[in-house]
C-alpha cells in the first residue's frame, strides 16, 4: 500500500499547481498515509531511519504545495519517500546480497 500511494505522489505538479482545491491536499494525504504505513509496520531501528527520512520527505512535498519551495523539491520528496517505504522493507537485505556477489570469490573447476 505504500508503495502504490508513492506512486501516485509521482503526478508532479498536477496536484500542487492546478487550482487549490480538494486534488491539491491529495499528496498530503498520501504522504501522511505513507507515514502512517510505516509506523504500523514498525521494525525497529530501520523504521527510524525510514521514518525520519519520510518527515523529510514530507516537509519538501509540503513546502513545494504551499510554493515555499521549487517544484523540484516535490520530485525530491516523493523519491526520499519511496526510499524510507525501502529502508524500512528491505532495501538492507539488497545491500547484503550485494555485498556477497562482490565479496564472493570466483569457484574454480
Amino acid at each position: 500500500m505504500a508503495y502504490s500511494s508513492a506512486i501516485a505522489l509521482c503526478g508532479g505538479d498536477m496536484f500542487y499547481h492546478g487550482t487549490n482545491n480538494w486534488v491539491s491536499y491529495l499528496p498530503l494525504a498520501l504522504t501522511l498515509f505513507i507515514i502512517f504505513v510505516l509506523i504500523r509496520t514498525f521494525k525497529g531501528t530501520r523504521t527510524y531511519l525510514a521514518l525520519s527520512t519520510a518527515f523529510i520527505a514530507a516537509s519538501f512535498i509540503l513546502a513545494a504545495h504551499q510554493l515555499w519551495l521549487p517544484a523540484h523539491f516535490y520530485d525530491l520528496g516523493t523519491v526520499l519517500l519511496f526510499m524510507a517505504i525501502w529502508v524500512n522493507s528491505n532495501f538492507f537485505h539488497v545491500i547484503e546480497t550485494i555485498k556477497q556477489k562482490i565479496v564472493a570469490k570466483p569457484k574454480h573447476a
